[in-house]
């Protein structure tokens, strides 16, 4: 019933007050049916649109790890993607709390096994680093 499911869904992003849930249960959708493309797209669009520090370092954490998953190839974006928690434009604040010192963490698994070979996320590490800090907390071990 992929279809039926598919309709479904997309109908409630348009009705929700929160539509990034079911943005993000179509993004499981679709990738299960292969489309990544869908996928990654709705990931993006569930972070964009999710309100509060919280929630958004719960979706962008989702994005993240959609990124080194589908498409682990496309290192600029995942790179430029895993700065936006310490961007204060963002809205992600009190990084190092609860929920969100989970999702961050839970990224920063995903971000450091993409980083095999660990060149490509000195930006991150640096930005991790000035944020733990700033807050004055030791930083998530990877």
């Amino acid at each position: 019933m992929t279809d039926e499911a598919r309709s479904l869904l997309t109908a409630e992003i348009g009705k929700s007050k929160t539509p990034y849930y079911f943005m993000g249960s179509l993004a499981s959708l679709e990738e299960g049916q292969g489309n990544d493309e869908a996928a990654l797209e709705l990931r993006r669009e569930a972070y964009e649109a999710s309100e509060g520090p919280a929630t958004r370092i719960r979706w962008w954490a989702s994005y993240v790890q959609a990124l080194t998953r589908l498409a682990p190839e496309d290192e600029a974006t995942i790179q430029a993607v895993a700065l936006y928690p310490f961007d204060p434009a963002n809205g992600m604040d009190d990084l190092f709390a609860g929920a969100n010192y989970r999702n961050l963490t839970r990224a920063q698994e995903s971000l450091e096994e993409w980083d095999v070979e660990g060149t490509r996320l000195a930006a991150f590490d640096a930005a991790l680093g000035e944020a733990c800090a700033a807050a004055e907390v030791d930083c998530p071990a990877p």
